[in-house]
């Protein structure tokens, strides 16, 4: 069972006006829902008439606490501030810390002289980060000289994204430190914070107008290496004394006729390096249906795809992504004017998962291939060594040293 981080981040207030209990009860909703990962349905910032959210006249401090893995704490009296600042770095929580424009130059300098191991840190590795929520029309020159640490924002909608978009990059890095320990559990702990972080770049990116594609297209491509990885290691059938050829795949290749040179010299290219014969399909259907005949269904399989205009394959792509013996999917450009075509390539990477990259050459494909598999196998190697099972551990050792060496000979053939 895995154990679900419980607010391990705590999004700190303060302000005069907002840290009162009873006042922007919304603006509150808002910041809450949207940046925990886990609840179905944020509230929108336009939307007033949502009110789910309730706090105690009485409290002095104002704090919202859901079962998702941040806090939001509101504060309208700075020592209580402080010591809220204090009491989370000392437990090693993650701070995104909100201030107003009038906050003065002493007490940044409290929390940079009591926490002066933090500000040496790099920026992705500091456990606080400040912004600056601006009303008035003057800034206070003393902001200028942190504004390494400091960012400041005008208007609610820019500091919602901002912090929600920040929160995001934290569960990356956060999942990319688990994903290296290569344990089945710190695995599936790196999987909940891809999924997290995948979550909140998608709701940051469908606020503002500055989109962070690159990072949900690479929080997906960490899921979906990481439920490959899970697999891999919790599938009986792969972990079984024959694991060895388990991770020799059986390679098929489909491609409109006229495009079957590409596809020989792709052929040629496995066997002469790999030693692989890969079979060679023109027909669609005959391509997906081989993947259901008795003697493939059960194993890993991996299809290539050869085309010229990538929107034209989107059928095959969707019918491959269901086929639980397909792993991933590795498509091949042949178009001539590959700027154009290029493109094209971000929504399809972003729709099927199981496509990791998209090749521009048979070579940059087979280089894709032996890389991916070489490094499966040492990390199940790892995992196996960190596990005790020397045995299976050397054989995967093995394999990853020999298809390096195949890396070798093909870079060395170039």
């Amino acid at each position: 069972m895995i154990e679900i981080p419980s607010n391990e981040l705590v999004i700190v207030w303060l302000d005069p006006y907002i840290g009162v209990p009873g006042n922007c009860i919304h603006l509150k909703e808002v910041f809450t829902t949207t940046t925990d990962p886990t609840h179905p349905c944020p509230i929108n910032l336009c939307d007033r008439n949502s009110i789910e959210f309730y706090s105690h006249t009485t409290d002095s401090i104002y704090q919202h606490r859901f079962p998702g893995p941040c806090q939001l704490k509101c504060f309208t009296d700075e020592e209580e501030c402080l010591n809220c600042v204090d009491e989370c770095l000392n437990a090693y929580k993650q701070i995104f810390l909100i201030l107003p424009d009038n906050v003065g130059e002493e007490f940044f300098l409290r929390i940079y002289k009591q926490h002066e191991k933090e500000f040496q840190k790099t920026q992705n590795e500091i456990s606080i980060k400040f912004y600056i929520f601006i009303y008035m029309d003057k800034i206070e020159e003393w902001l200028y000289e942190y504004e390494e640490y400091l960012r400041i924002y005008y208007h609610e909608a820019d500091l919602l994204y901002a912090l929600t978009r920040d929160i995001a990059i934290y569960y990356m890095t956060v999942g990319e430190k688990l994903f290296t320990q290569n344990t089945l559990n710190d695995l599936r702990q790196a999987l909940i914070y891809f999924h997290w972080a995948k979550k909140l770049f998608f709701r940051g990116n469908s606020m503002s107008s500055y989109k962070e594609t690159e990072l949900q297209t690479y929080s997906e491509t960490m899921i979906n290496e990481s439920e490959l990885i899970i697999h891999s290691l919790t599938n009986e059938d792969h972990l079984s004394c024959d694991s060895r050829n388990k991770l020799i795949e059986n390679i098929f290749i489909y491609c409109p006729i006229e495009l079957n040179g590409e596809a020989f010299k792709l052929k040629a290219l496995f066997n002469q390096i790999l030693n692989k014969r890969p079979l060679l399909f023109n027909s669609a259907n005959e391509f997906i249906s081989n993947f259901q005949l008795e003697n493939y269904k059960n194993q890993h399989n991996c299809p290539i795809v050869i085309f010229s205009n990538i929107q034209n394959q989107t059928n095959i792509f969707e019918e491959l992504s269901s086929i639980k013996s397909v792993e991933h999917i590795y498509p091949l450009d042949s178009s001539k004017d590959k700027l154009t075509e290029q493109r094209n390539h971000g929504p399809v990477l972003r729709r099927f998962p199981k496509i990791r990259n998209i090749s521009s050459s048979t070579t940059a494909l087979v280089l894709e291939w032996i890389l991916d598999h070489a490094t499966e196998c040492e990390k199940i190697a790892e995992y196996f060594k960190d596990n005790g099972d020397s045995k299976r551990a050397r054989m995967y050792y093995e394999k990853s040293i020999k298809l390096n060496e195949c890396l070798c000979t093909l870079i060395k053939n170039q």
